[in-house]
């Protein structure tokens, strides 16, 4: 058998896309000089994946031109991973794409994710923002703003969580900084206002 497909233009002038098979005739176990050919038109079929295609490449830049890193996790492993997250983590995207979300995240905050995994697919809570650190592949650790959700099929079965985080490394070294810088203002101030009371 034989598949082709032909684009077909009606009297109207518009366009259809046609599949045709073709099938030879056997009979004594020979081919005969007949042939069998069925066209079948796909023009809607064509356009839904088309549709389809195009929605899926418009999710795609989406999520490559965010600012927040922005991955799938399907039962603990890492999908879709976008250059953000590339560009926190240091690893490629083919190291991520291999890797489980426990092999970034740094030991002390491992059982964050599950816990709200657990909770998410029973209903309790589908959605939640969390601050996780996160280890880079040099080693260092990375904190994280962390925004999950769980994504459900039309049956409401679970089919993967969506998570977005936004590197809050340096904002929080600087509020830290800020802080110790109070506190030595405050001391200073003291010191001095205990100066002028002798």
């Amino acid at each position: 058998m034989i598949s082709e497909e032909f684009v077909i233009t009606r009297k109207n002038g518009e366009k259809r896309v046609i599949e045709f098979y073709v099938v030879d005739i056997i009979k004594d176990g020979k081919p005969t000089d007949f042939l069998i050919v069925q066209g079948i038109d796909i023009t809607e079929r064509k356009r839904s994946e088309e549709a389809l295609m195009e929605s899926e490449e418009k999710y795609r830049r989406v999520i490559e031109t965010a600012n927040e890193a922005i991955f799938v996790v399907q039962e603990g492993m890492l999908q879709l991973v976008n250059d953000r997250l590339v560009g926190i983590t240091g690893y490629s995207r083919e190291e991520l794409e291999r890797m489980t979300v426990n092999d970034i995240t740094y030991p002390e905050d491992m059982n964050i994710s599950p816990m709200f995994f657990k909770s998410a697919v029973s209903g309790k809570c589908e959605n939640r923002v969390f601050e996780k650190r996160y280890l880079h592949k040099q080693g260092h650790v990375i904190l994280g703003r962390v925004s999950i959700s769980l994504v459900r099929d039309s049956k409401s079965n679970p089919l993967h969580f969506v998570i977005q985080v936004e590197d809050i490394t340096e904002s929080k070294r600087a509020e830290m900084q800020l802080r110790e810088d109070k506190r030595k203002l405050r001391s200073l101030a003291l010191e001095l206002t205990a100066v002028d009371n002798i």
